[in-house]
């Protein structure tokens, strides 16, 4: 993602790539006051973009942003945004290549439930925080492009605690392989673990 946030910064951006060079080389850097700004133009276009990438992941799974979705088209909707965002959106021109990724994913059972209770708990906090109740969530299976979005912003805002949380896990793991506590998994003990 770091690359993707530089490419924003330089392309759409350029007055804030412009004074963050000038304050590189001044010797005062930059206050406080300025950071907190750069931070939250940085977030405005980062969501903006995700917009645009809403609209192909709509179109990467045949739907139309005017239509309203179904939950199956929901879930696939949101697992290919996911699968992309996971990816860097590095198949997101590429219709054939991104559904075989999103088939094979949903296909790996561990993955997928796991994305889908990381979609779920996400749905969950959007439907409280709009007031509206979780016990029938997809009101009669129809969402509409913007019920999508505030789901979609939702997810890329909490994202990477999730990821987090899965890397810890990983860490927890190899840590309890490496026996002489030396930081190192052996190769073997690492391909046969289970």
């Amino acid at each position: 993602k770091a690359l993707h946030e530089v490419g924003l910064v330089q392309h759409q951006a350029p007055q804030i790539r412009r004074a963050l060079l000038e304050a590189k080389q001044s010797e005062n850097g930059l206050a406080l006051k300025e950071v907190v700004a750069y931070i939250a133009s940085l977030e405005q276009l980062l969501l903006a973009d995700f917009v645009g990438l809403l609209e192909i992941t709509y179109k990467l799974n045949g739907f139309d942003t005017a239509n309203r979705l179904s939950e199956d088209q929901l879930q696939s909707v949101l697992a290919s945004f996911i699968i992309l965002f996971r990816d860097g959106f590095r198949d997101k021109d590429n219709t054939t290549v991104h559904l075989l990724k999103r088939q094979k994913t949903m296909n790996n059972t561990e993955a997928w439930e796991q994305i889908k209770t990381f979609i779920n708990k996400v749905f969950d906090t959007v439907q409280n925080e709009r007031g509206k109740p979780t016990a029938n969530p997809f009101r009669d299976g129809q969402y509409t492009f913007e019920d999508v979005w505030a789901l979609v912003r939702a997810i890329a805002e909490s994202y990477g605690r999730w990821q987090n949380a899965e890397c810890d896990e990983m860490t927890d793991v190899l840590s309890a392989m490496d026996h002489r506590k030396s930081g190192r998994v052996s190769l073997r003990d690492f391909w046969h673990h289970k």
